[in-house]
C-alpha cells in the first residue's frame, strides 16, 4: 500500500513539474496587458449611460442615471484635474498602457 502511494505522489510531481515547465513566460511590460484606467473610466459610464435608454423601469433609469451623474462628477474633478495639472508641470513618462497622459487629453474629448 506505501508503495502505490509514493507512486501516485511521483506522478503527481512530474505532472506538476511538465505543466511548470511548458508554462509561457509572460512579458510584463507588454503594453496590451494593461488598460488605461481613465479611458476604461469612460467606457463604464457609456455603459451604464446606455442601459438608461433600455426597457427598464423609470426607477431604475433614474438610478442609472444617478451613477453616470457621479462617476462623471469625480472623473471630471479628479481625473480630468489631473491631466491638466500633469501637462501643466510638463510630465511625459509613458505608463504602461502606452498612453502618455498629456497625449490621451484628446481621446478623452472625443469621447
Amino acid at each position: 500500500m506505501l508503495d502505490t502511494k509514493a507512486k501516485q505522489s511521483a506522478t503527481r510531481k512530474s505532472r506538476q513539474s511538465e505543466t511548470k515547465a511548458s508554462a509561457p513566460t509572460i512579458d510584463l511590460r507588454d503594453p496590451s496587458l494593461y488598460i488605461n484606467r481613465e479611458l476604461s473610466h469612460i467606457e463604464f459610464n457609456r455603459r451604464v449611460l446606455h442601459e438608461t435608454e433600455a426597457d427598464h423601469p423609470l426607477l431604475e433609469r433614474v438610478k442609472f442615471l444617478a451613477i453616470t451623474t457621479a462617476t462623471w462628477m469625480n472623473f471630471s474633478w479628479c481625473v480630468m484635474s489631473d491631466l491638466r495639472q500633469q501637462m501643466r508641470l510638463g510630465v511625459t513618462t509613458t505608463p504602461r498602457t502606452g498612453y502618455c497622459r498629456a497625449s490621451s487629453w484628446p481621446i478623452f474629448i472625443a469621447r
